[in-house]
């Protein structure tokens, strides 16, 4: 673990070229400085890696890989990361700049719980609220019985447990593999929660969103 990254900020792409620099942007733009940020391009046949070799900065690693689906590549990107708190973003969603900074508070006053959580929204193209994830409690294996609540712009998980606890990697979970890996950290080690909003998910004709 280097003390001067916290965090590492994974996010797995494919062929989202044309969405993927607001997303990166959104999250050098943070408050909160000791992070470094994962992209694993999941054999993006696009100009993705065009696209990101022409941002510069020295917080960003990019990696290209065979495409494997997302489970595959976030497991990747766990691999290279080198922050004590592992934390996801798909390539077409946004940080608010805050987000960070809240998570490293309450990871702090939570005593650096295993698994973490922060509330977020879904906006749809007109930037209308859809609805937003702001009133999980903390412990509460429960919620995945009707579904899965969580999402992996606002997870956080310990690296210490990340040899372990892995996502799926198998093509017919693709979809439902966060929510598999949600339920075993979940009911070993519990969840801790902070409903502040601080991310956002971007609603499109290529996503598929439940509403809870």
């Amino acid at each position: 673990m280097n003390d001067k990254t916290f965090f590492s900020v994974i996010i797995p792409t494919y062929n989202r070229a044309h969405l993927i620099e607001k997303t990166i942007q959104s999250v050098l733009n943070q408050s909160y400085p000791n992070f470094e940020l994962i992209i694993v391009d999941d054999g993006s046949t696009d100009n993705t890696e065009e696209v990101i070799h022409n941002i510069q900065n020295t917080k960003l690693h990019y990696y290209k890989i065979k495409n494997s689906e997302r489970g595959a590549a976030r497991n990747y990107g766990i691999d290279r990361a080198i922050g004590r708190y592992v934390t996801f973003l798909d390539s077409d969603d946004m940080y608010y700049p805050w987000h960070l900074s809240h998570a490293y508070e309450s990871i702090n006053n939570y005593d650096f719980p295993s698994f973490f959580h922060l509330g977020y929204e879904l906006k749809n193209e007109k930037g209308k609220t859809r609805f937003s994830i702001n009133k999980l409690k903390n412990d509460d294996i429960l919620m995945f019985i009707k579904g899965n609540p969580l999402s992996c712009i606002g997870v956080f998980i310990d690296r210490s447990i990340t040899d372990k606890y892995r996502f799926s990697e198998e093509r017919d979970l693709s979809g439902s593999e966060d929510w598999e890996l949600w339920i075993r950290i979940c009911s070993n080690y519990g969840i801790k929660i902070d409903n502040r909003i601080s991310t956002v998910m971007m609603e499109h004709d290529a996503r598929s969103v439940m509403n809870f």
